[in-house]
């Protein structure tokens, strides 16, 4: 990727980063605070021990997520690597779990080795209080792209089907990566394989679908009755998923154009940010890119839909024809690549009851359940 010498491209002209400029009260002040108080020469010295003396600079560009700081560091041979910055909430200011950088590169890891999904290699991961930075911190290979929502918020028309068929492929890698337990990536064993752990607020891991659910319906706020929450916790536990016991596949829990990187023509470079990711069943595995526009019909309001159930605005509309070419582009990498029986990606998205099901989880977890609670209907509407 990156680790060649830098240099100007027809592909990329530059990095487009706004993100830190346009914050402005206690975000800004949050964000300033980790400017300045990072051990930015410790990190540098770092970066040099990594490559065996090679001096390094930092350069004066600031990148900015809602979850890190980054910023360039380029080598006496130009060879450019990104140090990335664990960033306190921009909106409260409350400090990240210790080990979230760990499990995320485990993830990273897992991904590299199980899959062909271009990541950044990670050269150094140092998450603790004993950090060199001062903050736990990555440093890794220098993508010369942007992530997508930088380039621009909606995907041009004319790159749709290159940027969904990059995503469709590396969402059918990540659908079919094999993982024993529900839970999220936090080390590896000494036989190489990979160490599962809780997932942030619910629990785990969890051996089956049925105990994800259970945990999940205990530790989420949300408006249902006392015997639909009862049923969803209880006996429709082991009905909600296609498949109850692994193996199960990996969710990225972010994934859509703000996490992928492209260069200037909508070529795929790299996919980033996984720090929400997790072993996950199967229903949430095969949720839509949030690159792929469209609602849920059962999550939406019924005044946006005629007597038929068919939609009335044109966006709706747009969105839902976005969907099913997504779902046929996804079909067709399964054909080429052999995936044509089982329970596959396209089956999932297919699937509009459990899909739904599915995409009201991260709602309801958000504290929004309100008319979110008819998705159960299918489940339980005759208890």
């Amino acid at each position: 990727m990156s680790t060649e010498p830098s240099q100007q491209s027809e592909n990329f002209q530059g990095y487009r980063w706004t993100f830190y400029s346009e914050l402005h009260g206690f975000s800004s002040k949050v964000a300033d605070r980790v400017l300045k108080t990072a051990k930015w020469d410790a990190l540098i010295q770092r970066a040099t021990e990594k490559r065996s003396g090679m001096k390094c600079r930092l350069l004066p560009a600031i990148g900015m997520g809602y979850n890190h700081m980054i910023r360039i560091l380029e080598f006496a041979d130009r060879v450019q690597w990104v140090a990335r910055l664990q960033m306190p909430d921009l909106y409260d200011g409350s400090a990240k779990a210790q080990g979230e950088m760990e499990c995320e590169h485990m993830t990273f890891r897992l991904v590299q080795e199980k899959t062909k999904i271009p990541v950044p290699k990670i050269h150094v991961c140092e998450d603790g209080p004993s950090s060199s930075a001062g903050v736990p911190f990555m440093l890794m290979d220098c993508l010369r792209g942007n992530v997508g929502a930088d380039l621009a918020l909606i995907i041009p028309h004319e790159h749709e089907v290159k940027v969904y068929t990059a995503m469709a492929e590396a969402h059918i890698e990540m659908f079919n990566i094999k993982l024993s337990q529900i839970g999220r990536i936090v080390g590896e064993n000494n036989d190489g394989s990979y160490r599962q752990g809780p997932i942030p607020g619910i629990g785990g891991p969890f051996d089956t679908a049925a105990e994800y659910f259970r945990a999940w319906a205990t530790h989420t706020k949300f408006r249902l009755t006392p015997d639909q929450l009862r049923a969803l916790s209880g006996k429709y536990a082991d009905e909600l998923s296609v498949n109850n016991t692994c193996p199960f596949g990996l969710y990225h829990g972010d994934f859509g154009h703000a996490n992928v990187v492209f260069d200037d023509n909508y070529r795929m470079l790299g996919v980033i940010d996984w720090e929400l990711a997790y072993a996950a069943l199967c229903e949430i595995a095969a949720q839509f890119p949030l690159a792929v526009p469209g609602t849920v019909p059962t999550l939406d309001f019924s005044q946006h839909y005629d007597d038929n159930g068919d939609r009335k605005d044109a966006d709706l509309k747009k969105g839902y024809a976005s969907r099913e070419r997504y779902i046929a582009i996804v079909k067709q990498i399964e054909e080429e690549q052999g995936f044509t029986t089982g329970y596959r990606l396209s089956s999932a998205l297919e699937s509009s009851q459990r899909h739904h099901m599915a995409c009201a989880i991260p709602l309801f977890e958000d504290g929004r359940a309100a008319f979110y609670s008819k998705v159960m209907e299918g489940f339980c509407g005759d208890e």
